[in-house]
């Protein structure tokens, strides 16, 4: 059931668009109209709701995961999160680390669209299991324990979302060295180029960065900065958009202005970020994909190999491996010279400078 023509043929009331007149209408309202849960309603789902309210859990009614999806917009609660970890919790469940003692009477194996529902109400509210929940994968995963941080679905603490790198990936450094974990927006996005180029190769390790880097600074340049809509953003040439951007500002502004603008965004971000005390170390995967390949199906035997594909990224991004921090080169180039002011950032880039015996070189 959980397809776009099933949505089509039997939720959907209307396209919407954000606001007249945008010509995407790219928002979907929908309604289940009979079942358990009749009159609920939802703009969506989208695909990344699908995925964790739905296909993680082992819930394939579409009518479920429209409700589970309502009860996420209005109690506030972020979808990919909400059902990342409540499939983590379920994995847990089934697997004997966690009991119908510890969930409260809940029975949550996978599958179970009621108790999926209630613990999306029970998480907003912090009542019994759902205050668990709640924590979200990475603080419930150190709970738990028994190894089940191995296949706690997160980076940096912000649960994955819905493309697996094993099989696209350029998406292993988006979400493991991404700004803010997890993200598939913000670390970039290479599911498009990944399967509709025939000169990528989806399922090689090497030779992803400069994919990874080109939309990672092209949404934080073209989308992100100018406040344009992303999916608007993907469809326009980047001569076209430049050219908005010179028209509103009143000043020059190129295609490689785009980019130049996304790379010192992120460049930023990453100075911000290693400030607050992430390391290189921190930038990573859950050991499910770079230890544990799938047994069947076109990803049989794939793994990440995270390691070479971080060194890569960091090489073409010019950053030092000491510290992830740009290097005084790419400060430089960048014109960001003035962040080592920050004592913290000068001290550490002062010590990844040094000989390893400390001291002046």
């Amino acid at each position: 059931d959980l397809l776009g023509e099933s949505l089509r043929e039997k939720y959907l009331v209307k396209d919407s668009p954000c606001g007249d007149p945008c010509p995407s209408r790219c928002s979907k309202v929908t309604v289940v109209r009979e079942g358990d849960h009749a009159g609920a309603f939802t703009e969506g789902p989208e695909y990344e709701t699908v995925y964790s309210l739905g296909t993680c859990c082992g819930i394939y009614d579409l009518g479920t995961v429209i409700a589970a999806d309502q009860a996420c917009d209005l109690l506030g609660l972020d979808t990919i999160s909400a059902g990342v970890t409540i499939a983590f919790a379920m994995e847990c469940y089934e697997r004997g680390l966690i009991d119908a003692e510890d969930t409260g009477g809940l029975d949550l194996r996978f599958g179970n669209g009621e108790a999926m529902l209630q613990l999306v109400h029970d998480a907003a509210f912090r009542r019994g299991f759902g205050a668990r929940i709640a924590l979200g994968s990475r603080a419930l995963a150190a709970e738990i324990g028994g190894g089940s941080e191995a296949f706690a679905m997160h980076a940096k603490g912000m649960e994955i979302g819905g493309y697996d790198p094993r099989g696209v990936k350029g998406m292993a450094t988006v979400y493991g060295c991404g700004p803010r974990g997890g993200c598939h927006h913000a670390g970039g996005y290479t599911v498009t180029v990944e399967l509709t180029n025939p000169d990528v190769d989806r399922f090689a390790d090497t030779g992803k960065a400069p994919i990874t880097l080109g939309t990672r600074n092209r949404r934080a340049g073209a989308a992100d900065s100018p406040c344009t809509c992303a999916f608007l953003s993907i469809g326009m040439q980047d001569d076209s958009l430049a050219e908005l951007i010179a028209a509103a500002t009143g000043r020059p502004f190129s295609a490689a202005d785009l980019y130049l603008t996304g790379e010192r965004v992120n460049a930023l971000e990453r100075v911000i970020n290693v400030r607050e005390g992430l390391r290189p170390d921190d930038d990573t995967l859950p050991a499910r994909l770079t230890d544990e390949p799938l047994q069947e199906g076109p990803l049989a035997g794939k793994t990440v190999d995270f390691d070479l594909m971080r060194a890569e990224l960091y090489a073409a991004s010019g950053l030092d491996p000491a510290t992830s921090l740009p290097t005084p080169e790419t400060l430089e180039r960048l014109g960001l010279q003035w962040v080592t002011d920050d004592p913290v950032i000068a001290e550490l880039a002062g010590a990844a400078g040094r000989p390893s015996g400390g001291g002046a070189a």
